[in-house]
């Protein structure tokens, strides 16, 4: 007689061959390395907090660019064969999506803002005193929640107010936020749909938009209003 569990085991494992047989990016990587997607793992979602725990601990840029590409693999294969086997809904798979680049981008920007502060100082408001941070704003798919796994994200940084960092290399807070959003877009490079997932970045960015960022909070407004295409409105 079989163990209770044979029966949710066996759907398991039909589960990460169904998708193997019908995605070629999960044929491909699971060839390579199929101990990204444990058959056991498919029974439920990736969760935000297992996301964050296999971004813990990534101190250097290198070890974060890894620590990104290993987590988005690992996130598209099982909400692949959840979908593929029937266990995910709609919601489960955008929502799961959105979360990844939420928390991918968010780490990124707490990554960096250790290391600038620690190199410049912090960047300080002239009007109110108060240290800014850079605001990143999810602008289409991103900003309503419905990233799928073959979206590129669309980004606009900001910043609340003018000033300079309080250090023993001061910046303006313009150059500041300057230098943060360049080497923040690194994380996120603008290439081939598929290029991200086994080489260097986790997600595609829309350079259209991203470029013409780092802006105050009411250029910015204007921004929306003015520049920004109906598409992305």
């Amino acid at each position: 007689m079989c163990p209770p569990n044979a029966y949710a085991v066996a759907e398991q494992d039909t589960a990460v061959r169904r998708s193997t047989h019908l995605s070629r990016y999960a044929r491909r990587l699971l060839t390579a390395q199929p101990e990204l997607l444990p058959p056991e793992s498919i029974s439920q979602p990736f969760t935000a907090e297992d996301m964050r725990e296999r971004l813990a601990g990534a101190a250097s840029d290198e070890a974060l660019m890894h620590a990104l590409r290993d987590l988005r693999k690992r996130v598209m294969l099982r909400i692949i064969a959840r979908d593929l086997g029937g266990l995910a809904t709609l919601e489960e798979v955008m929502s799961t999506i959105t979360s990844l680049a939420d928390i991918a981008i968010s780490t990124a920007v707490e990554h960096l803002q250790r290391e600038f502060s620690g190199r410049y100082g912090e960047p300080i408001g002239e009007e109110s005193g108060d240290v800014q941070t850079l605001h990143v704003i999810g602008m289409g798919k991103l900003g309503g929640n419905e990233l799928n796994v073959s979206s590129d994200i669309d980004l606009v940084f900001a910043y609340p107010e003018d000033g300079e960092t309080r250090g023993a290399r001061p910046l303006s807070n313009h150059e500041f936020f300057i230098r943060f959003s360049r080497r923040l877009i690194i994380f996120f490079p603008n290439s081939s749909p598929w290029k991200p997932y086994t080489s260097f970045g986790s997600f595609r960015t829309d350079f259209n938009i991203t470029e013409s960022v780092s802006l105050l909070f009411t250029p910015a407004i204007s921004f929306f209003h003015c520049a920004s295409s109906s598409a992305v409105r």
